[in-house]
Protein backbone atom coordinates (compact mmCIF):
# COMPACT_ATOMS: atom_id res chain seq x y z
CA UNK A 1 0.00 0.00 0.00
CA UNK A 2 1.40 3.40 -0.97
CA UNK A 3 1.29 6.23 1.52
CA UNK A 4 2.65 9.72 2.16
CA UNK A 5 4.40 10.50 5.46
CA UNK A 6 5.32 13.87 6.95
CA UNK A 7 8.84 13.40 8.25
CA UNK A 8 11.13 15.82 10.01
CA UNK A 9 14.00 16.55 7.67
CA UNK A 10 17.14 18.66 8.15
CA UNK A 11 15.25 21.81 7.16
CA UNK A 12 11.86 20.98 8.67
CA UNK A 13 8.80 18.80 7.94
CA UNK A 14 8.57 17.35 4.44
CA UNK A 15 6.26 14.99 2.57
CA UNK A 16 7.87 11.64 1.72
CA UNK A 17 6.41 8.79 -0.33
CA UNK A 18 6.37 5.46 1.50
CA UNK A 19 5.20 1.89 1.12
CA UNK A 20 3.13 0.44 3.93
CA UNK A 21 3.07 -3.32 4.42
CA UNK A 22 -0.16 -5.20 4.96
CA UNK A 23 -1.22 -5.52 8.60
CA UNK A 24 -0.16 -8.54 10.60
CA UNK A 25 -2.66 -10.70 12.46
CA UNK A 26 -2.96 -8.28 15.39
CA UNK A 27 -2.46 -5.00 13.53
CA UNK A 28 -4.64 -2.39 11.83
CA UNK A 29 -4.09 0.31 9.22
CA UNK A 30 -5.40 3.75 10.09
CA UNK A 31 -6.07 6.58 7.66
CA UNK A 32 -5.07 9.66 9.66
CA UNK A 33 -7.73 12.36 9.80
CA UNK A 34 -6.17 14.76 12.33
CA UNK A 35 -2.96 15.16 14.33
CA UNK A 36 -1.98 17.62 17.05
CA UNK A 37 1.48 19.08 16.51
CA UNK A 38 3.62 21.52 18.46
CA UNK A 39 7.18 22.83 18.87
CA UNK A 40 8.43 19.42 20.04
CA UNK A 41 7.66 18.05 16.57
CA UNK A 42 10.32 20.33 15.08
CA UNK A 43 13.15 19.11 17.30
CA UNK A 44 15.49 16.16 16.92
CA UNK A 45 15.62 13.33 16.09
CA UNK A 46 15.23 13.91 12.38
CA UNK A 47 13.90 11.40 9.83
CA UNK A 48 10.85 10.40 11.83
CA UNK A 49 7.14 10.78 11.16
CA UNK A 50 5.89 13.65 13.33
CA UNK A 51 2.55 14.02 15.10
CA UNK A 52 2.53 11.69 18.10
CA UNK A 53 -1.08 12.59 18.97
CA UNK A 54 -3.42 11.54 16.17
CA UNK A 55 -6.80 10.13 15.27
CA UNK A 56 -8.20 8.49 12.16
CA UNK A 57 -10.35 5.79 10.59
CA UNK A 58 -9.47 2.09 10.48
CA UNK A 59 -9.23 1.07 6.82
CA UNK A 60 -7.77 -2.45 7.14
CA UNK A 61 -7.59 -5.02 9.93
CA UNK A 62 -5.44 -8.09 10.54
CA UNK A 63 -6.83 -11.61 10.52
CA UNK A 64 -7.17 -11.82 14.33
CA UNK A 65 -8.64 -8.34 14.84
CA UNK A 66 -12.33 -7.82 15.58
CA UNK A 67 -13.86 -7.09 12.14
CA UNK A 68 -16.23 -4.59 13.77
CA UNK A 69 -13.22 -2.29 14.12
CA UNK A 70 -13.07 -1.83 10.34
CA UNK A 71 -14.12 1.71 9.34
CA UNK A 72 -14.34 2.76 13.00
CA UNK A 73 -13.02 6.20 14.03
CA UNK A 74 -10.25 5.69 16.57
CA UNK A 75 -7.56 7.48 18.53
CA UNK A 76 -4.10 5.98 18.99
CA UNK A 77 -2.39 5.75 22.38
CA UNK A 78 0.58 8.09 22.68
CA UNK A 79 3.07 5.53 23.94
CA UNK A 80 3.91 1.94 23.06
CA UNK A 81 4.79 -0.32 26.01
CA UNK A 82 6.64 -3.51 25.19
CA UNK A 83 4.02 -5.79 26.77
CA UNK A 84 6.76 -8.24 27.85
CA UNK A 85 8.71 -6.77 30.76
CA UNK A 86 7.86 -7.50 34.41
CA UNK A 87 6.15 -4.14 34.83
CA UNK A 88 3.88 -4.66 31.82
CA UNK A 89 3.02 -8.17 33.00
CA UNK A 90 2.19 -6.78 36.46
CA UNK A 91 -0.25 -4.28 34.98
CA UNK A 92 2.15 -1.34 35.25
CA UNK A 93 2.50 -0.56 31.54
CA UNK A 94 2.91 3.16 32.33
CA UNK A 95 6.25 2.21 33.93
CA UNK A 96 7.41 -0.05 31.09
CA UNK A 97 11.19 -0.14 30.90
CA UNK A 98 11.14 -0.13 27.10
CA UNK A 99 8.18 2.16 26.44
CA UNK A 100 8.39 4.18 23.22
CA UNK A 101 6.81 7.60 22.64
CA UNK A 102 5.09 8.31 19.34
CA UNK A 103 6.57 11.13 17.35
CA UNK A 104 9.76 11.07 19.44
CA UNK A 105 11.35 7.65 19.79
CA UNK A 106 9.06 5.98 17.22
CA UNK A 107 7.13 7.34 14.26
CA UNK A 108 4.08 9.52 14.86
CA UNK A 109 0.89 9.59 12.86
CA UNK A 110 0.97 12.57 10.50
CA UNK A 111 0.73 10.37 7.43
CA UNK A 112 -1.81 9.26 4.87
CA UNK A 113 -1.91 5.80 6.48
CA UNK A 114 -0.31 4.35 9.62
CA UNK A 115 0.22 0.75 10.74
CA UNK A 116 -0.27 0.10 14.49
CA UNK A 117 -1.11 -2.73 16.86
CA UNK A 118 -4.82 -3.20 17.39
CA UNK A 119 -4.42 -2.97 21.18
CA UNK A 120 -3.05 0.55 20.76
CA UNK A 121 -6.28 2.07 19.42
CA UNK A 122 -9.48 3.13 21.16
CA UNK A 123 -12.78 3.67 19.31
CA UNK A 124 -14.12 7.20 19.60
CA UNK A 125 -17.38 7.66 21.49
CA UNK A 126 -20.29 8.97 19.44
CA UNK A 127 -20.10 12.74 19.21
CA UNK A 128 -16.34 13.09 19.60
CA UNK A 129 -14.67 14.19 16.36
CA UNK A 130 -11.16 13.51 15.18
CA UNK A 131 -9.82 17.01 15.86
CA UNK A 132 -10.72 17.06 19.54
CA UNK A 133 -9.73 13.41 19.96
CA UNK A 134 -6.10 14.27 19.13
CA UNK A 135 -5.87 15.93 22.57
CA UNK A 136 -6.67 12.71 24.44
CA UNK A 137 -3.01 11.88 25.13
CA UNK A 138 -2.13 15.08 27.00
CA UNK A 139 -5.49 15.17 28.80
CA UNK A 140 -5.17 11.55 29.94
CA UNK A 141 -1.74 12.34 31.39
CA UNK A 142 -3.32 15.28 33.20
CA UNK A 143 -6.19 13.11 34.47
CA UNK A 144 -3.75 10.60 35.94
CA UNK A 145 -1.77 13.39 37.62
CA UNK A 146 -4.95 14.85 39.11
CA UNK A 147 -5.97 11.48 40.51
CA UNK A 148 -2.52 10.85 41.98
CA UNK A 149 -2.52 14.26 43.64
CA UNK A 150 -5.32 13.42 46.04
CA UNK A 151 -6.78 16.88 45.41
CA UNK A 152 -10.25 17.36 46.84
CA UNK A 153 -13.02 19.63 45.57
CA UNK A 154 -12.34 23.14 46.84
CA UNK A 155 -8.57 22.68 47.24
CA UNK A 156 -6.38 25.53 46.04
CA UNK A 157 -4.17 24.30 43.22
CA UNK A 158 -1.38 25.66 41.03
CA UNK A 159 -0.04 24.45 37.71
CA UNK A 160 3.48 25.46 36.72
CA UNK A 161 4.67 25.45 33.12
CA UNK A 162 4.04 27.18 29.81
CA UNK A 163 3.70 23.83 28.04
CA UNK A 164 0.89 21.91 26.31
CA UNK A 165 0.87 19.59 29.32
CA UNK A 166 0.52 22.54 31.70
CA UNK A 167 -2.45 23.89 29.78
CA UNK A 168 -4.11 20.45 29.65
CA UNK A 169 -3.54 19.90 33.37
CA UNK A 170 -5.15 23.23 34.20
CA UNK A 171 -8.21 22.29 32.13
CA UNK A 172 -8.54 18.94 33.94
CA UNK A 173 -8.03 20.47 37.39
CA UNK A 174 -10.76 23.03 36.67
CA UNK A 175 -13.08 20.25 35.51
CA UNK A 176 -12.38 18.31 38.73
CA UNK A 177 -13.89 21.11 40.81
CA UNK A 178 -10.83 22.52 42.51
CA UNK A 179 -11.20 25.80 44.34
CA UNK A 180 -8.90 28.61 43.32
CA UNK A 181 -6.73 27.33 40.45
CA UNK A 182 -3.71 29.21 39.18
CA UNK A 183 -1.78 28.67 35.97
CA UNK A 184 1.69 30.06 36.67
CA UNK A 185 2.94 30.76 33.21
CA UNK A 186 4.99 33.44 31.48
CA UNK A 187 3.42 32.79 28.08
CA UNK A 188 0.59 35.28 27.54
CA UNK A 189 -1.32 33.14 25.01
CA UNK A 190 -1.48 30.28 27.50
CA UNK A 191 -2.69 32.56 30.25
CA UNK A 192 -5.33 34.15 28.02
CA UNK A 193 -6.59 30.72 26.95
CA UNK A 194 -7.69 29.73 30.45
CA UNK A 195 -8.66 33.03 32.05
CA UNK A 196 -12.16 32.74 30.55
CA UNK A 197 -12.46 29.22 31.97
CA UNK A 198 -11.99 30.48 35.51
CA UNK A 199 -8.27 30.00 36.13
CA UNK A 200 -6.22 32.60 37.95
CA UNK A 201 -3.29 33.23 35.62
CA UNK A 202 -0.04 34.60 36.95
CA UNK A 203 3.49 35.13 35.71
CA UNK A 204 6.28 33.40 37.61
CA UNK A 205 7.57 35.80 40.32
CA UNK A 206 11.18 36.89 39.93
CA UNK A 207 11.92 37.48 43.63
CA UNK A 208 11.04 35.97 47.05
CA UNK A 209 8.56 38.76 47.79
CA UNK A 210 6.66 37.85 44.66
CA UNK A 211 6.35 34.22 45.77
CA UNK A 212 5.03 35.38 49.17
CA UNK A 213 2.35 37.42 47.40
CA UNK A 214 1.46 34.43 45.24
CA UNK A 215 1.06 32.19 48.28
CA UNK A 216 -1.28 34.75 49.78
CA UNK A 217 -3.35 34.82 46.59
CA UNK A 218 -3.67 31.03 46.79
CA UNK A 219 -5.00 30.63 50.29
CA UNK A 220 -2.50 32.34 52.57
CA UNK A 221 -0.05 29.47 53.08
CA UNK A 222 0.04 28.53 49.42
CA UNK A 223 -1.75 25.96 47.25
CA UNK A 224 -2.78 22.57 48.60
CA UNK A 225 -1.49 20.90 45.43
CA UNK A 226 1.08 22.03 42.86
CA UNK A 227 1.39 20.31 39.47
CA UNK A 228 4.84 20.75 37.93
CA UNK A 229 4.52 20.63 34.13
CA UNK A 230 7.65 22.43 32.89
CA UNK A 231 10.28 19.82 33.77
CA UNK A 232 13.14 22.20 34.50
CA UNK A 233 15.16 21.97 37.72
CA UNK A 234 14.22 25.56 38.56
CA UNK A 235 10.50 24.89 38.11
CA UNK A 236 10.62 21.70 40.14
CA UNK A 237 12.28 23.44 43.08
CA UNK A 238 9.86 26.36 42.82
CA UNK A 239 6.90 23.96 42.91
CA UNK A 240 8.14 22.40 46.16
CA UNK A 241 8.74 25.79 47.72
CA UNK A 242 5.33 27.11 46.63
CA UNK A 243 3.22 24.29 48.10
CA UNK A 244 1.76 25.03 51.50
CA UNK A 245 2.94 23.15 54.62
CA UNK A 246 1.64 19.56 54.41
CA UNK A 247 0.86 20.17 50.74
CA UNK A 248 1.47 17.90 47.76
CA UNK A 249 3.58 18.38 44.64
CA UNK A 250 2.99 16.20 41.57
CA UNK A 251 5.82 16.03 39.05
CA UNK A 252 4.11 15.53 35.70
CA UNK A 253 6.69 16.64 33.11
CA UNK A 254 9.40 14.25 31.94
CA UNK A 255 13.00 15.43 32.13
CA UNK A 256 16.27 13.63 32.81
CA UNK A 257 18.06 16.64 34.32
CA UNK A 258 18.95 15.93 37.96
CA UNK A 259 17.75 18.31 40.66
CA UNK A 260 19.81 19.26 43.71
CA UNK A 261 17.72 20.39 46.67
CA UNK A 262 17.68 20.77 50.43
CA UNK A 263 15.66 17.80 51.68
CA UNK A 264 14.54 19.91 54.62
CA UNK A 265 12.13 21.64 52.25
CA UNK A 266 10.15 18.42 52.43
CA UNK A 267 10.88 17.32 56.00
CA UNK A 268 10.34 20.63 57.78
CA UNK A 269 7.40 21.52 55.53
CA UNK A 270 5.82 18.05 55.88
CA UNK A 271 5.31 18.04 52.10
CA UNK A 272 4.74 15.13 49.73
CA UNK A 273 6.22 14.78 46.25
CA UNK A 274 4.65 12.32 43.84
CA UNK A 275 5.50 11.36 40.30
CA UNK A 276 2.94 10.83 37.55
CA UNK A 277 3.95 9.10 34.35
CA UNK A 278 1.81 8.40 31.32
CA UNK A 279 -1.68 6.97 31.71
CA UNK A 280 -3.48 3.65 31.64
CA UNK A 281 -5.89 2.47 28.95
CA UNK A 282 -8.71 2.83 31.46
CA UNK A 283 -7.71 6.46 32.09
CA UNK A 284 -7.62 7.06 28.33
CA UNK A 285 -11.17 5.70 28.00
CA UNK A 286 -12.35 7.89 30.89
CA UNK A 287 -10.75 10.92 29.27
CA UNK A 288 -12.56 10.27 25.99
CA UNK A 289 -15.88 10.03 27.83
CA UNK A 290 -15.23 13.27 29.74
CA UNK A 291 -14.32 15.01 26.49
CA UNK A 292 -17.46 13.70 24.78
CA UNK A 293 -19.70 14.94 27.60
CA UNK A 294 -17.87 18.31 27.57
CA UNK A 295 -16.80 17.84 31.18
CA UNK A 296 -13.35 18.96 30.06
CA UNK A 297 -13.27 22.16 28.02
CA UNK A 298 -10.91 21.36 25.15
CA UNK A 299 -11.70 24.50 23.14
CA UNK A 300 -8.98 26.45 24.97
CA UNK A 301 -6.36 23.82 24.11
CA UNK A 302 -6.49 24.30 20.31
CA UNK A 303 -4.87 27.41 18.91
CA UNK A 304 -4.87 26.86 15.13
CA UNK A 305 -6.38 24.34 12.72
CA UNK A 306 -4.67 23.74 9.37
CA UNK A 307 -5.30 21.50 6.40
CA UNK A 308 -2.33 19.31 5.52
CA UNK A 309 -1.59 21.43 2.45
CA UNK A 310 -1.53 24.61 4.54
CA UNK A 311 0.78 22.93 7.05
CA UNK A 312 3.27 21.95 4.33
CA UNK A 313 3.08 25.43 2.77
CA UNK A 314 3.90 26.99 6.14
CA UNK A 315 6.82 24.60 6.53
CA UNK A 316 8.11 25.63 3.11
CA UNK A 317 7.83 29.40 3.62
CA UNK A 318 9.28 29.40 7.15
CA UNK A 319 6.13 30.48 9.01
CA UNK A 320 5.58 27.18 10.80
CA UNK A 321 7.59 28.12 13.89
CA UNK A 322 5.25 31.03 14.53
CA UNK A 323 2.13 28.92 14.05
CA UNK A 324 3.34 26.21 16.41
CA UNK A 325 4.54 28.59 19.13
CA UNK A 326 3.02 28.46 22.59
CA UNK A 327 1.26 25.78 24.56
CA UNK A 328 -1.91 25.43 22.48
CA UNK A 329 -2.08 22.66 19.92
CA UNK A 330 -2.02 23.18 16.18
CA UNK A 331 -4.36 20.54 14.75
CA UNK A 332 -3.54 19.40 11.22
CA UNK A 333 -6.42 17.85 9.27
CA UNK A 334 -5.80 15.26 6.56
CA UNK A 335 -8.87 15.00 4.33
CA UNK A 336 -9.24 11.73 2.37
CA UNK A 337 -9.07 13.70 -0.91
CA UNK A 338 -6.00 15.75 0.06
CA UNK A 339 -3.62 15.79 -2.90
CA UNK A 340 -0.24 15.47 -1.19
CA UNK A 341 2.49 14.47 -3.66
CA UNK A 342 -0.14 13.42 -6.19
Amino acid sequence: MSSVEIRLGPTGPMAVAAELRRPGAHEVVIATRAAAVGPADLTEPVDRVIGGEFSGDVIEVGSDVDPDLLHAPVVVLGSQPCGRCDRCLDGLATLCKESQTRGQTIDGGLAEAVLVRADEVLPLPDGLGHERATLMHRLARALRATRRSGARPGDATAVMGSTPLGLATTAVVLAAGSGKTALIDDHQRCRDALTEAGALTLGAPSDPAGWDTLRGDLGGYGPDVVFECAGTPQSRLAAIELARPAGTVVMVANDATPVTMDINLLVMGDKQVRGSRGYTVAEARTTLELMTRSRIDVSKLIGTTLEIGEFLAAAADGSLDTLLGGCQATVVRWHPDAAVMR
